[in-house]
């Protein structure tokens, strides 16, 4: 899990460091890479938060992994998303006049930082939740 949640920090901050060296050279191919790792991270920490998740008979703690499980898949999602800014496989596919290219720039065009921003507050507010409630069932 720690793995997958380094590879999607890392993952963004040099995105963003491409996104303001647009100009470079470098920076197309990294934005290209770097949309493929934060997926695999996405993925990877997905996968392994539901792994800890474990079923209780409290009705909040259920509540809460299933918060933290929306916030992986906007994870995944916005990994998705950024794959398609990057790469434009859809495109080709959905673009066919004016109309829906616009349609296609509203759905995708930098969406996946809103998911990413979703998922960063539903990761943050459940991390903090869960442990203040198993604190209190210890005690």
């Amino acid at each position: 899990m720690l793995t997958g949640g380094m590879v999607m920090v890392v993952s963004a901050g040099l995105l963003m460091l491409a996104a303001f060296n647009s100009q470079q050279a470098w920076a197309a191919i990294v934005q290209k890479t770097v949309s493929i790792l934060f997926s695999f991270g996405a993925v990877a920490y997905t996968a392994a938060q539901r792994q800890m998740a474990y079923a209780s008979t409290d009705f909040t703690l259920n509540r809460l992994f299933s918060l933290q499980f929306l916030s992986g898949f906007c994870f995944v999602i916005a990994g998705i998303d950024m794959i398609e800014q990057y790469w434009t496989i859809l495109k080709p596919l959905v673009v066919k006049d004016l109309e829906s290219y616009f349609i296609y720039l509203k759905v995708v065009y930098n969406n996946w930082v809103v998911l990413l921003l979703i998922g960063g507050l539903l990761q943050l507010y459940t991390s903090h939740r869960i442990a203040n409630i198993e604190s209190r069932m210890q005690d």
